[in-house]
Order: C-alpha cells, then sequence, then structure tokens
C-alpha cells in the first residue's frame, strides 16, 4: 500500500468518526496489546484478533466497572510497532465516564 494513500485514508476514516460517529463529549486514548511470546500465535492465525477485541472490550468493561453494552469505544487493529516488527495491538478512543460535557 502506498503510503501516501494509506495516510489520505486514515485522515478520511478520522474525520469521518469525529464528526459523524463520536459524541461530543470528552474523550481517552486507550490501548491494548499481548505478551510478546504470544505474538507469534496471532501472526499465523487472524481469527485470533476476534479474541484481542472482545478481550479488550471484556477487560475494559470490566475495569471501568460498567456493563458491556454501555461502554463507548472505537478500536482498530494494527499489526506493527516503532521496529515495524510484528506487534498486535488496539488503539482507539472511548468515552471517558461520569462526564456527559461538551468538548
Amino acid at each position: 500500500m502506498c503510503p501516501s494513500c494509506g495516510a489520505k485514508r486514515a485522515v478520511k476514516f478520522a474525520e469521518h468518526i469525529y464528526s459523524e460517529v463520536i459524541e461530543d463529549v470528552p474523550h481517552r486514548h486507550t490501548v491494548f496489546t499481548i505478551q510478546k511470546r504470544l505474538r507469534v500465535f496471532f501472526k499465523y492465525d487472524r481469527k485470533l484478533n476476534t479474541i484481542l477485541f472482545r478481550a479488550a472490550w471484556g477487560a475494559l468493561s470490566q475495569v471501568l466497572g460498567i456493563g458491556e453494552r454501555e461502554l463507548a469505544a472505537i478500536f482498530t487493529l494494527q499489526t506493527a510497532g516503532e521496529a515495524l516488527n510484528y506487534h498486535p495491538h488496539l488503539h482507539g478512543p472511548r468515552r471517558e465516564l461520569g462526564r456527559t460535557t461538551p468538548r
């Protein structure tokens, strides 16, 4: 994939999420990752990514003490680390709890 095309697509996606999807309330950036020794399994069995999403969703709702249906978050899967090594992890904004005032 062309880096500039990928960047354009990322900017368009971010603009859509910001203007059409996310409510006008405070958000926090959240990251979920897995242990280094488990990465090889995710590399060769991409179906495990679904488990990563579900585990992140469940862990976040449990840590925040809210039901999974109350959680407001959008996660995206990234598969490369800073050194461009295989490193599956999730990034995304989640609604900050207890605050409903506009940004």
